[in-house]
C-alpha cells in the first residue's frame, strides 16, 4: 500500500482516490541446506537453479486456458520479468507434462461424474499433428467434460477409449454411425438436421424439407415449455404421425426432383430421416436428451482456438497432454 502525496500537506482537508493495479518481478529464494536437514524441507531437484511454483503455474495457464503457443509463452514470461526469466521451450513443455500427469486423479473423477450421468454428448473437432489431420473428441454433460487426442475417428479410435466403453447411458451426437456401438441409446442432433433441411428445399425446391424444418421447430417449442414430466403420450404420437406423414409427401415429391444429383442426395436424406426417426426424436420422450449437439460443439471451442491460435501440435503426446 503506497500513499502518494499529491500538494501541500499543511493544507489540511484531503480527497481520496485509489489506484489498482499489479506488481510483477522476479521473487528469488536462496536455500542454504545445513547438514541434517528434514527432506521436507529441501526442494525436491537436483538442480541448483530451478523454476518456482508461480512461474510454472502461470505457463501452464497460458498454455492450458489462454490457448498460447509455447513460442509466445517464452516472450510473455521474459517481457514481463524484464529479460531476467528466460525460459527454454522444452522447460515449458516439462511445467505442463508434469500437470497433465498430476492430473490423472481429476480426471477419474470427471470421468465418473459423466459415468453417472443418464446422458453424454460427443463430438470431434479437426486439429494437425505434425502437419497431418487428427481430432480432440470430448465427452461432456452439465457438469463435466473430458477430452481425447485421436489420430484418427474410426471405430478402433472410439473403442480405445475406455469411459465411452463403459457408458451406459444416451450418447447425444451428429450422425457419427460408429458411435451406435457404444451406449444404450443414441440421441441425433436435430441442429444439423436443419441445415440438411434448408439445403435440400434450396436444391431441390420440394416443399416436404420446409414443412419438416417447422415440425422441429414446433416440437423443440412444445418440449422446452412442458414441464418436468415432458411431452404427454398423444402429443408424442402425434408429432410422430405427422414426421411420418412429410417423409411420406417427400418420397411424392422426390420422384420428380431434378438435377439428378438434387435427387440422389434428396433420396439420402430420405433414407436416413426414416432409419433414423427414433433418434432424432427421442428428445421428445426424454428430458435428459437434448434437441441438439451444441454444448458438445461449445465444449471443444477451446481445441479449435488452440488449432487457430497456436497452430497444431507437435505429436500425440503434447495433443493429449493439451486434452
Amino acid at each position: 500500500h503506497i500513499v502518494r502525496v499529491c500538494g501541500n500537506p499543511d493544507a489540511g482537508h484531503y480527497t481520496t482516490k485509489y489506484e489498482l493495479d499489479i506488481q510483477i518481478g522476479v521473487e528469488v529464494v536462496e536455500y542454504h541446506i545445513y547438514d541434517g536437514a528434514p527432506a521436507h524441507d529441501i526442494p525436491d531437484t537436483d538442480s541448483e537453479v530451478f523454476y518456482g511454483a508461480k512461474v510454472k503455474a502461470l505457463a501452464a495457464e497460458l498454455y492450458g486456458v489462454g490457448v498460447v503457443s509455447i513460442k509466445r509463452i517464452q516472450e510473455i514470461i521474459s517481457g514481463v520479468t524484464n529479460g531476467i526469466l528466460n525460459i527454454s521451450a522444452g522447460a515449458i513443455y516439462g511445467f505442463c507434462r508434469k500437470l497433465s500427469e498430476r492430473a490423472a486423479q481429476s480426471l477419474r473423477q470427471i470421468e465418473e461424474c459423466i459415468l453417472d450421468g443418464t446422458s453424454a454428448y460427443t463430438d470431434a473437432t479437426v486439429v494437425t499433428i505434425n502437419g497431418k489431420q487428427a481430432y480432440i473428441r470430448n465427452m461432456s454433460n452439465a457438469k463435466a467434460v473430458r477430452y481425447y487426442a485421436m489420430e484418427k475417428k474410426n471405430l478402433d479410435s472410439l473403442k480405445s477409449i475406455s469411459l465411452l466403453a463403459q457408458f451406459a447411458g444416451i450418447l447425444i451426437h451428429d450422425h457419427e454411425t460408429s458411435l451406435y456401438h457404444f451406449g444404450t441409446g443414441h440421441g441425433e442432433c436435430n441442429v444439423h438436421l436443419l441445415r440438411y433441411l434448408l439445403k435440400n428445399t434450396e436444391d431441390c425446391n420440394t416443399t416436404w424439407s420446409g414443412k419438416l424444418r417447422e415440425l422441429l421447430y414446433e416440437m423443440k417449442e412444445k418440449r422446452d415449455a412442458a414441464a418436468s414430466d415432458g411431452l404427454s403420450e398423444s402429443e408424442i404420437n402425434d408429432f410422430i404421425n405427422k414426421f411420418n406423414t412429410i417423409i411420406e409427401l417427400g418420397r411424392v415429391e422426390n420422384v420428380n426432383t431434378k438435377p439428378k444429383w438434387a435427387k440422389k442426395a434428396e433420396t439420402a436424406l430420405l433414407n436416413r430421416l426414416e432409419k433414423y426417426r427414433d433418434n432424432h426424436l427421442l428428445f421428445l420422450k426424454r428430458m435428459d436428451v437434448a434437441f441438439s449437439n451444441n454444448m458438445s460443439e461449445r465444449d471443444l471451442r477451446k481445441c479449435k482456438n488452440r488449432q487457430k491460435n497456436a497452430g497444431g501440435f507437435r505429436n500425440l503426446k503434447g495433443c493429449t497432454m493439451f486434452a
